[in-house]
């Protein structure tokens, strides 16, 4: 017995320098690749072409799931162990019949410019609500996208009602004081999970900051969604809502970009 307990001290103590190797290892990659790069690479001009998107009716309670190109989402990618980087619900407006997505986010595409927020004067982060084209931009003057892919789910009825616009725009107001997730750590340890004595080592505490997959899990859950609930909200990661919610939607049409715009692409 006095043995295991020293083992598992030990291996809590391996456990802890291998996690504190690691966040040095990534911030440091984190600034190196940063000050390496040239600054245009990052400047993403405010262009919204997309082809194809009409055809597919969106409607609320769609879902999109993006893959970013610049050094945050190689951190997501790493720390959630998932080629998916940022999700987003969509909202359609009830009045006009406009596309939104309502997420968490930094809302940061081209040094510090940022998209408007829905019904408010000053660009912020945090739970916003922004028109859906804005997500479709380009960077370096229109030769690649910011995004290397966005994947559209489209919710399907005959499994599960349709949200109304009226309820998820409730939950935003409810929620759009969050701020957005800045700190690195729990980008680059949310899907990790090391349980001894019943205890999640590598869990982090709730604050009041939101990341995407937090918020959008936190409406599926208000919207009685079937969603797993077996971790905190602040514990999903992209990937996590992308698996869990695939039985209850279509196919996801691929978009990416080519020849100044994005289009639907074979998979």
């Amino acid at each position: 017995m006095i043995f295991l307990i020293l083992t598992l001290i030990n291996t809590n103590f391996v456990m802890k320098a291998i996690l504190t190797l690691s966040i040095t290892v990534c911030l440091g990659f984190q600034t190196l690749f940063l000050s390496a790069q040239h600054p245009g690479e990052f400047n993403a001009v405010s262009r919204g072409a997309v082809v194809g998107l009409d055809a597919l009716d969106l409607k609320t309670g769609d879902l999109m799931f993006f893959q970013n190109t610049v050094i945050e989402g190689v951190i997501i990618n790493l720390g959630t162990l998932s080629h998916l980087t940022h999700v987003a619900m969509v909202v359609k407006d009830p009045v006009d019949g406009s596309l939104w997505l309502t997420h968490a986010t930094d809302n940061s595409y081209d040094d510090g410019v940022r998209i408007a927020a829905r019904n408010e004067s000053e660009p912020r982060d945090g739970v916003i609500m922004t028109r859906l084209q804005s997500c479709f931009q380009s960077k370096n003057e229109g030769e690649s996208g910011f995004y290397k892919k966005i994947w559209v789910f489209k919710l399907n009825e005959s499994l599960i009602k349709r949200p109304s616009s009226e309820e998820v725009l409730a939950f935003y107001e409810k929620n759009k004081h969050h701020r957005f997730e800045t700190s690195e750590l729990r980008f680059l340890f949310s899907a990790y999970d090391l349980n001894i004595f019943g205890k999640d080592w590598i869990s982090f505490r709730k604050n009041e900051n939101r990341i995407c997959s937090e918020y959008v899990h936190q409406l599926l859950t208000e919207l009685e969604f079937p969603v797993e609930q077996n971790q905190e909200h602040n514990e999903y990661t992209p990937g996590d809502i992308c698996y869990i919610i695939s039985p209850l939607y279509h196919q996801p049409a691929l978009f990416t970009y080519r020849e100044g715009a994005y289009s639907m692409t074979d998979y």
